[in-house]
């Protein structure tokens, strides 16, 4: 169809199907059975979505029609969904104001939370939108939090942070634990969150691993070429 935007799960099971540039109706589509079924309003655009990693369920954003025919037509509320992979929704939150969350979502990798660009830490259930990059900026001295930007990290409870002239840092998903990342983008974190290797300037094949734990701060350890490295890490 024309004018829609689609985003097949990490699985390849399901395809979420709405208009981006249009006004329709958003579908969900199962590829192993044929099933299509609606959700959602009729009269909406797609916006953001994202599938979480396990495949299990979407949450995407329902732009609706502007009350008033001369307005933008992003001006409209917003709904947030969390939909099911079987179409049923788990969570729904409905702004009356447009409320832009950023411009790219992705789930922590423990599906339990949404980061977004814009510094923001979503919970589709219950609703809870936490602006994270003002306990962030506490850690920089100097920083401001419109300076952060947040990335994607693939490792479950953290999430990246760039600081342009500050360097590159790796956030525990509430903001508590804060760990610079020397050197270029390409460390590695393993997905169960735990470790994350990476290699430093100060000496050749000299690597870090940082354990994710319930502890105040980061554990940290140097090791040697023969020690296992995290899930993913490049030697």
């Amino acid at each position: 169809a024309k004018c829609c935007g689609t985003l097949v799960s990490p699985d390849r099971r399901y395809v979420l199907v709405g208009p981006c540039c249009c006004w329709g109706r958003c579908e969900l589509i199962d590829l192993t059975t044929g099933a299509v079924r609606a959700f959602g309003p009729e009269d909406v655009r797609l916006g953001m979505r994202k599938w979480k990693p396990d495949s299990s369920a979407v949450f995407c954003e329902l732009i609706h029609r502007p009350a008033d025919p001369n307005a933008d037509r992003n001006s409209g509320p917003r709904e947030y969904l969390l939909l099911g992979a079987n179409g049923r929704v788990l969570a729904r939150h409905l702004e009356p104001k447009p409320v832009y969350l950023g411009g790219f979502y992705q789930f922590t990798a423990d599906g339990q939370a949404v980061v977004t660009s814009h510094g923001l830490l979503v919970r589709p259930q219950p609703w809870q939108v936490v602006d994270v990059k003002p306990r962030i900026a506490a850690h920089l001295p100097g920083v401001e939090p419109n300076q952060i930007d947040l990335y994607w990290l693939g490792a479950s409870g953290w999430f990246g942070v760039f600081v342009p002239d500050a360097g590159m840092y790796a956030v525990d998903a509430r903001a508590e634990r804060f760990v610079r990342l020397c050197g270029r983008p390409t460390c590695a974190l393993s997905p169960d969150g735990r470790y994350l290797a990476e290699v430093r300037c100060r000496g050749p094949n000299d690597e870090v691993v940082v354990r994710s734990s319930p502890l105040p701060a980061a554990e940290r350890r140097a090791v040697g070429a023969d020690a296992p490295a995290a899930a993913g890490a490049k030697p």
